[in-house]
């Protein structure tokens, strides 16, 4: 995935992601989601989890939020962020 900031669509760096991929109510996958660097993404945060399927529910968390300020507010905009939920179609 790749946070952006909602208006200018600037990468959000440094942050601490988990996801969780449930199938049937079980876990698939849970853990940290760490930064990374790519020709196509750009900054993103991911791994890689083998054999997802159409009906798994993904959760991503905000454990920490972005450690680089832009601008007056943003130290604190991200401190009560939700979690993302959506199913794999």
């Amino acid at each position: 995935m790749s946070p952006r900031t909602p208006y200018n669509a600037v990468p959000l760096p440094m942050m601490s992601l988990s996801g969780a991929l449930r199938r049937d109510g079980e876990a698939v996958f849970e853990g940290d989601l760490p930064a990374g660097i790519g020709p196509e993404l750009g900054y993103h945060y991911g791994t890689v989890v083998g054999g997802v399927r159409s009906g798994d529910a993904l959760a991503v968390t905000v454990d920490a939020p972005p450690q680089a300020s832009r601008h007056e507010g943003y130290e604190t905009a991200f401190l009560e962020t939700d979690a993302v939920e959506f199913t794999v179609p």
